[in-house]
């Protein structure tokens, strides 16, 4: 670009830089400097060789310190451009599970010994869910405000009511987004050893990063667009039972009659009361 340092002290003399000795000047750039570096050390090992390499270079460059200094914040602007945003943290892509009225998602159910289950599932808050299964076509509604589930099966025309009594302050347990959002807000408030960052993978040809959270009676795992920071995939494992939710779409407009717990006309309904204060 240059064809000798003296052009080079020509260009970054055309800057006006104040080469007199200011104090201040000097206290700011390199509050601004330090700044810079400690970020780096927080994001990839690939940017931390760009500065390193950076700040090689002006300690063996003999133009001035002031026309250094400002060069190489203009470099650093340039090499954040170049290689891109950090590895977005935990909080970042977890905060649409704290902060979503409403969410649409697909969930898998594996458990031991029994046949794989798929559901479009429909999420509003506070605690209410809409289950549809694939293989049965059974909806299941639930509202433990109301401390009611209701279940349809429109192809035999039943329906199931099932009523909770004594239920307990804290129904998150009851509702697998509510429950998941509850050891979310526990991981994020410990910031401990418990949250592991798993690196990157593929989804559907899409390149995702990784967290694992795991505690006693906790185990998600989630993949996130690091793009967008919004999760992909989330896997909660709860004993033998494993929970994958796919499709995940925050904050959708769902009309409030997909949480109508009535039952329509011509179904034969059983009703039955469960005792909620009790483990099951």
């Amino acid at each position: 670009m240059f064809k000798d340092e003296a052009d080079f002290e020509k260009v970054v003399g055309r800057l006006n830089i104040d080469t007199e000795p200011n104090p201040a000047h000097r206290e700011n750039l390199r509050r601004q400097m330090l700044s810079v570096f400690n970020q780096a050390e927080q994001e990839s090992a690939t940017r931390i060789i760009v500065f390193r390499t950076l700040r090689n270079l002006i300690m063996k460059s003999p133009i001035t310190k002031i026309a250094a200094a400002a060069v190489i914040i203009i470099a650093v602007l340039i090499g954040l451009n170049i290689v891109g945003t950090s590895t977005p943290a935990f909080a970042e892509i977890v905060k649409p599970f704290l902060t979503a009225r409403t969410a649409s998602f697909k969930m898998t159910m594996e458990v031991e010994g029994v046949p794989t289950q798929t559901f479009d599932c429909l999420y509003a808050e506070p605690v209410r869910m809409r289950q549809t299964n694939h293989e049965q076509g059974a909806i299941v509604i639930s509202d433990f405000q109301q401390g009611k589930i209701v279940t349809l099966m429109p192809a035999q025309n039943k329906a199931m009511i099932v009523e909770l009594e004594n239920m307990p302050e804290d129904q998150s347990n009851f509702n697998l987004f509510s429950e998941i959002r509850k050891h979310i807000q526990e991981a994020q408030q410990t910031q401990d050893e418990s949250v592991q960052f798993l690196g990157e993978k593929k989804i559907n040809g899409l390149t995702v990063i990784g967290y694992h959270v795991q505690k006693p009676a906790v185990d998600i795992t989630v993949w996130a667009d690091p793009q967008t920071k919004l999760p992909v995939e989330m896997t909660n494992t709860s004993g033998p039972t494993t929970y994958t939710m796919t499709d995940i779409v925050f904050d959708v407009e769902l009309d409030e009659s997909l949480f109508n717990l009535e039952i329509p006309d011509g179904y034969t309904v059983h009703t039955m009361q469960v005792d909620a204060s009790e483990p099951t």
